[in-house]
């Protein structure tokens, strides 16, 4: 098979794994299941985690936001490891003989497990809002990201305690910090992979302009997810946590 054409069908397959990984819909499969009841009839009527621990506890909030933010991971890695360490990845075309598109395809299968997060195939094309599964798009990044992430979210959450400020300063953020990143390696190449779990040891996803991409497509789906709440933000009428 031509190497062009196999890297395009392995990037297709990955994302549209990554989509469907993503539209899972844990907030509602655990509240028909446990609870014999959809998040979605209640509060702000999203499937998403911050709604399902309104309705049903923080405990199972928490769940939720776990496992949104693990179905991203999984579809990043799971591309990443089918194209890096399978006979299956071993035709991966570097485009143009400069450029090794295996980044496109890993990450793109993050962004499109965010896509079907928030426009599940299994939800008549609805969802959350993005946020868990950023994280764990951010998670398949390395530690630097998270721990951005951490030291936003958190103390914004506690002094304000209202959860959508403190999603979009985070997620605004760490895209910015990403860019620096990846701003910085173009101009003075840096070993990236020091941010990774491999800690400079090769063996993880490429943490450079391709993930600075997707964070920024990423933060502005959370951006338009949560206009709702932006207007209540300027109207002084938003939800407390």
């Amino acid at each position: 098979m031509n190497p062009y054409l196999a890297s395009a069908l392995m990037i297709a397959a990955s994302w549209i794994i990554g989509y469907l990984l993503g539209s899972i819909p844990n907030g509602v499969v655990i509240g028909k299941v446990f609870f014999h009841k959809d998040p979605r009839d209640y509060f702000s009527h999203n499937s998403g985690g911050t709604n399902v621990g309104r309705v049903f506890g923080r405990k199972i909030g928490i769940l939720v936001i776990f496992l949104d933010a693990l179905k991203a991971l999984v579809a990043i890695y799971l591309s990443f490891f089918i194209i890096c360490y399978t006979k299956l990845g071993d035709n991966f075309s570097w485009f143009d003989g400069a450029y090794y598109a295996a980044p496109i395809a890993y990450w793109g299968a993050g962004l499109f497990a965010v896509i079907g997060h928030c426009r599940s195939i299994f939800l008549k094309f609805q969802g959350g809002k993005a946020v868990a599964s950023y994280v764990g798009v951010s998670l398949s990044s390395g530690w630097l990201l998270p721990v951005t992430m951490a030291l936003t979210f958190f103390p914004i959450a506690i002094k304000k305690s209202i959860v959508s400020i403190s999603s979009l300063i985070m997620s605004a953020v760490s895209m910015l910090v990403a860019w620096v990143i990846a701003i910085i390696n173009m101009i003075v190449p840096f070993n990236t992979q020091i941010f990774t779990w491999s800690f400079g040891f090769g063996g993880a996803p490429s943490f450079g302009l391709e993930f600075a991409i997707v964070a920024t497509i990423i933060t502005a789906i959370i951006f338009i997810r949560h206009i709702p709440n932006i207007k209540r933000l300027l109207e002084g009428s938003e939800n407390k946590a």
